[in-house]
């Protein structure tokens, strides 16, 4: 057996006590919430699926031309304030190095493109509470406002004891934009005088100054309307592919249950050859559209026009039924007694009044008042007749009426969609 080499010995033993010292003083490098660090800070508008603001070519409006961050305790408590302005054009994003913080979960509050003057109940100071209120977007006719597009947004993030972190932060649009992407398929040119929007929340409403998790806080729902600046000329011919674009800015907007259609509806108003105001809508089906939201909206401005006819057998002295059409494309039948009806629709060409074939592929009831009816509307396909009995009691019932309009050779060139009201 060989001898125990001391000086391996004591070496061996040193080293056990240089880590077991080195272990002791680790506790100076663990994080104490208040401690200063040092941090980097990246803010850009948040561009992404989820809330679909993704155009290639977006304006350079659209973007941040000047930006604020707020940093507060989970009190509000304000630690920091920090600003930046572009003096030559603007940018996608910005990046803020050596930002002293202290540790701890904190509040960033990101504005751009608005001042903190317009959203603040006072003035906001290092040391006092953050006290934000409900803002408008204050844009006129669907314009971008002169000072960009406001954006906001809060995210409450761990400022950590590293050697130095990086913080992305992201802002919110506060407005929705939206693209009509209109092709024709009419014979004729037609000229586009102005579009109508509705029912979108006013420019002046009150909208929540930051954004809940769903990315949407409307304060009221008003009849705004975005008309068009000057008209413009979609050719006969223009497909979806070179499709005419026509873009606005609305604030963020919801439907009500008391909005009828239930539906935002687009009205279109248009000169085609010899025929002048025509009236066309579409009716979109959706119940929002959000902040930073970019929809995208195909519309083909067809030839298609519906009429319709009605007939009922009141007792003498009572006015007869009277057919009203709405001002958003939408029908009302009156009658002034009760009994039997026929409605008749009719389909017939913008460009030259010719009647067109068509085949009623659905007859959706909305709304309809219980007893209402005798005989509920029912749809005979060889009369091309909607006929029914209206009872005694007084309301309006709402149909949806869907209809393929077909080509000479019998294959549907369109489909129409129309809200039938019927009014007793």
């Amino acid at each position: 057996m060989k001898p125990i080499n001391l000086t391996y010995l004591l070496i061996a033993l040193l080293s056990l006590l240089y880590c077991s010292c080195d272990d002791s003083n680790s506790t100076i490098n663990e994080e104490v919430e208040g401690d200063p660090v040092t941090v980097d800070l990246m803010i850009a508008p948040l561009s992404s699926a989820t809330t679909r603001w993704t155009d290639s070519n977006a304006l350079d409006s659209e973007m941040m031309q000047n930006w604020t961050i707020v940093v507060t305790d989970v009190n509000d408590k304000i630690e920091s304030i920090l600003s930046s302005s572009y003096t030559s054009g603007v940018k996608e994003e910005d990046y803020v190095t050596n930002v002293v913080l202290t540790t701890g979960n904190k509040r960033f509050y990101s504005f751009a493109n608005i001042a903190l003057s317009s959203i603040t109940s006072s003035t906001p100071a290092v040391g006092s509470t953050l006290q934000l209120k409900p803002t408008c977007t204050a844009f006129v006719n669907g314009n971008i406002p002169s000072d960009g597009i406001p954006m906001s947004n809060i995210q409450t993030i761990k400022v950590a004891n590293l050697q130095q972190q990086t913080i992305e932060l992201r802002t919110i649009r506060m407005m929705a934009k939206v693209t009509l992407k209109l092709a024709n398929a009419c014979a004729l040119d037609v000229k586009l005088n102005s579009i109508t929007l509705n029912s979108i929340t006013a420019a002046t409403a009150q909208i929540a100054t930051l954004p809940p998790a769903t990315l949407s806080k409307y304060d009221i729902v008003a009849n705004y309307t975005y008309t068009l600046a000057s008209p413009i000329t979609i050719a006969a011919g223009t497909t979806s592919a070179n499709a005419q674009n026509v873009t606005c800015y609305i604030n963020e907007s919801m439907l009500s249950s008391a909005d009828t259609p239930h539906y935002f509806m687009l009205s279109l108003n248009t000169d085609q050859g010899s025929k002048t105001q025509e009236l066309r809508y579409a009716l979109l089906n959706w119940q929002t559209f959000k902040r930073n939201q970019y929809s995208v909206i195909p519309i083909t401005l067809d030839d298609y026009k519906l009429s319709i006819k009605v007939v009922d057998y009141p007792p003498i002295g009572v006015y007869p039924a009277s057919v009203t059409n709405n001002s958003d494309g939408s029908f009302t039948c009156t009658f002034s007694s009760n009994g039997d009806f026929e409605i008749s629709p009719t389909i017939t060409k913008y460009s030259d009044g010719s009647s067109v074939s068509y085949v009623l592929t659905g007859m959706a009831a909305r709304s309809v008042p219980t007893g209402f009816f005798v005989t509920a509307p029912t749809y005979n396909s060889t009369t091309k007749e909607i006929i029914g009995n209206i009872g005694n009691s007084s309301g309006t019932a709402l149909y949806e009426l869907t209809f393929n309009a077909l080509k000479t050779d019998g294959t549907v060139a369109r489909t129409l969609t129309y809200q039938l009201y019927i009014k007793r």
